[in-house]
């Protein structure tokens, strides 16, 4: 309720209230007026102006208490209509704002409910994207640690193929060195045999001049000597390169890399052109001892079949020690994969790739026997895992 209502009121009251006492004012007055004619013969002159002083006086305070009690009660009555009045406008404004507070609170509440659900829906989409980016990393450490297994089985395969490299090349000098040496004693026994042609033509020109036994058996005793020299040569010549064959198929026999298979194949080149050296001093030999042998008496042909008995011996022997390095050798691919019972001729390439990989069998050496790449073979292996 405004000040300017209750101000209006209150001089509305003081407006009722002063016009009721100005007729009450009029009618004593009256009634006065009419007693103290009544009175004036009776009373004096100083007795009615008393009187008429006591009638003021108590007119005066029953009109102020008649006024106060009309102006409170005026005033009483019109604050409890004016607050009956407020109470109904303050109610209905209150109801007002009370529906407009739940009518706000309830939009309010609609929108903070979308906003979390909005909230909440980022929410699981950033966890579900930080979970795929979490099985995205597991997936790149596991091929980052394949990687790194890939990398030590090459490291590895390096370390092995240098030591092979190294030692191959060694095998390589030797072999050069035997192959020098072979060379000169090929020359010696050229030129030893150059010198039993002309010891063989001395003896027939002696023959033919002085035909005698003793003197044809001292000739050929001295014709003999170059031959036995001949032999010696050979003889160690051929234990030489037998030794370094037995060296370098020992060797070969403890490296199974598949990774030095084409060095094997050269150090197996470089042994049989060492076998066919062989072979052709054998013939320089035969040649030489058959030149003697046409020359020699029948002792002599009796000291030279056991001489061809000796040799069959040592190529009995050398026959033997080839089975043993047969024996000895690395069984082949194919007897490995028939073994632990894989066909790679079925066609289920994951399947012998996986069986490969159980067996044994390291990536680099499935990669080649199956034909596919490195990088297949170990997705192959991840999936299977």
């Amino acid at each position: 309720m405004n000040a300017t209502v209750i101000i209006l009121l209150i001089i509305g009251v003081l407006a009722i209230v002063i016009s009721f006492f100005v007729t009450s004012d009029g009618e004593s007055a009256e009634e006065s007026e009419k007693q103290t004619t009544v009175v004036k013969d009776e009373l004096s002159e100083a007795d009615k102006k008393k009187l008429k002083k006591l009638t003021d006086n108590y007119v005066n305070e029953y009109s102020k208490k008649k006024i106060k009690e009309t102006v409170s009660k005026n005033i009483n009555t019109a604050i409890n209509d004016e607050i009956k009045k407020s109470e109904k406008t303050i109610s209905k404004k209150v109801e007002d704002n009370v529906n407009n507070i739940d009518s706000r609170a309830s939009e309010n509440t609609k929108k903070m409910e979308e906003y979390y659900n909005e909230v909440t829906a980022d929410i699981e989409k950033n966890k579900s994207e930080i979970e795929d980016i979490y099985h995205k990393v597991s997936d790149k450490e596991k091929d980052i640690k394949t990687s790194l297994g890939l990398i030590d089985e090459y490291k590895a395969g390096l370390d092995k193929l240098k030591k092979e490299t190294d030692r191959l090349e060694k095998v390589k000098n030797d072999i050069d060195g035997f192959d020098k040496s072979f060379e000169d004693m090929k020359s010696e026994i050229n030129e030893l045999m150059k010198k039993l042609d002309d010891k063989k033509a001395e003896t027939l020109q002696i023959l033919e001049k002085q035909p005698v036994i003793a003197d044809t058996a001292a000739v050929a005793n001295e014709a003999k000597e170059p031959v036995e020299a001949v032999d010696e040569s050979a003889e160690s010549v051929s234990e030489a390169v037998e030794e370094k064959e037995e060296a370098v198929s020992d060797e070969t026999e403890e490296t199974a890399v598949e990774e030095v298979e084409e060095t094997a194949d050269e150090v197996e080149e470089s042994e049989e052109t060492d076998d066919i050296d062989e072979e052709s001093e054998e013939e320089v030999t035969e040649e030489s001892e058959e030149a003697v042998d046409d020359d020699d008496n029948d002792d002599e042909d009796d000291s030279d079949d056991e001489e061809d008995d000796d040799d069959d011996d040592s190529d009995d022997e050398d026959d033997d020690d080839d089975d043993s390095d047969e024996e000895d050798e690395a069984p082949s691919l194919s007897e490995m994969l028939d073994r632990e019972g894989i066909d790679i001729s079925e066609g289920d390439e994951e399947g012998n790739i996986t069986a490969m990989y159980n067996a044994g069998f390291s990536i680099i050496e499935i990669s080649k026997v199956i034909g596919v790449g490195v990088e297949e073979v170990k997705s192959v292996i991840d999936k299977r895992s």
